[in-house]
């Protein structure tokens, strides 16, 4: 797994990262932590079972990335 910022057109946005796991056939994106204006985070988790991603969750910017990375530890057990 590794952390991405996505790249728009031909800039990097560096208030958005994607935690992907890298397979044989591609990457999937398991979370999103985007800056908001309000120099905290919200964090988007992917469910797996569901094409649905549920809304983003406004956590300080440290939380989001712990929550996220939790959340990708788990699905890989």
């Amino acid at each position: 797994m590794s952390w991405h910022n996505p790249v728009i057109g031909e800039d990097i946005d560096r208030d958005k990262w994607n935690l992907l796991r890298v397979g044989p056939g591609g990457a999937d994106v398991l979370a999103r932590v985007r800056r908001n204006q309000t120099g905290e985070a919200d964090v988007s988790l992917k469910n797996a079972e569901s094409p649905l991603i549920p809304p983003p969750v406004t956590l300080p910017i440290a939380q989001a990335f712990e929550v996220a990375a939790e959340f990708a530890r788990n699905l890989s057990k």
